[in-house]
């Protein structure tokens, strides 16, 4: 007898699956032989890194490029890191908040913004990075790093920013309109089985969907994910 399947329809499983769908479609899951360096094939991931490279050295005008220009019409700091060897948009934005740095830690708050192209969904969140100035081996030019990254800021501790990412969503969705918005923390939660090392990794996974779709380079390290 046949065990009952049942499916939750909800709309995070069915993005979850959708998701699911994109990393097969880009990554030889079951055949890591296939991903190792160098690539025997030419993987349509590799295409879409080479094309996204070429036109940052072309200096053509993207959907990306028209949405940086306007976060640039702000004062805020900002760090693209579209260059990345990998098939997506990523831009840190420094905030400016009260200075809660001590003696002993240093804070820093960003707004991240991540826009796929293997797959059509962005992920927009905060990232608290604290890094310790009083501990650190003698090894080690600086001190050990925790960040938190997270969407819901409490009221005392908002400072107006929830403002700020509400209008860099608001611009993303007018620059990417095809591209639906996807929980970071369900992106960096879940976790799919070993298989192949992403480049960006010092090892065999697993992995996370967002190493997938999103960024491989990103650090899970001494990370709390709200």
């Amino acid at each position: 007898m046949y065990p009952t399947l049942t499916f939750d329809s909800s709309k995070g499983d069915q993005v979850m699956l959708d998701l699911l769908k994109h990393i097969h479609q880009y990554y030889p899951i079951g055949l890591p032989e296939y991903y190792s360096q160098p690539r025997i094939i030419t993987l349509e991931r590799d295409q879409i890194v080479a094309h996204k490279i070429n036109d940052l050295i072309e200096q053509k005008e993207t959907a990306w490029s028209l949405f940086v220009n306007e976060l640039k019409k702000h004062d805020w700091e900002l760090l693209d890191m579209a260059p990345i060897q990998f098939p997506s948009y990523v831009v840190h934005i420094k905030l400016k908040t009260p200075d809660f740095s001590t003696t002993e830690i240093l804070h820093q708050r960003e707004l991240v913004a991540v826009v796929s192209l293997l797959c059509p969904y962005y992920t927009i969140y905060y990232l608290d990075t604290h890094q310790f100035r009083t501990i650190r081996a003698a090894h080690h030019r600086h001190g050990p790093i925790f960040r938190i990254a997270f969407k819901d800021l409490l009221p005392e501790f908002s400072f107006d920013q929830e403002a700020l990412l509400k209008e860099v969503e608001e611009l993303i969705k007018r620059y990417f309109p095809s591209h639906a918005y996807a929980s970071h923390g369900m992106l960096m939660h879940r976790y799919l089985s070993p298989g192949i090392i992403l480049e960006g990794q010092i090892g065999e996974g697993p992995y996370p969907i967002y190493s997938y779709l999103f960024d491989d380079t990103f650090s899970f390290k001494n990370l709390e994910i709200r």
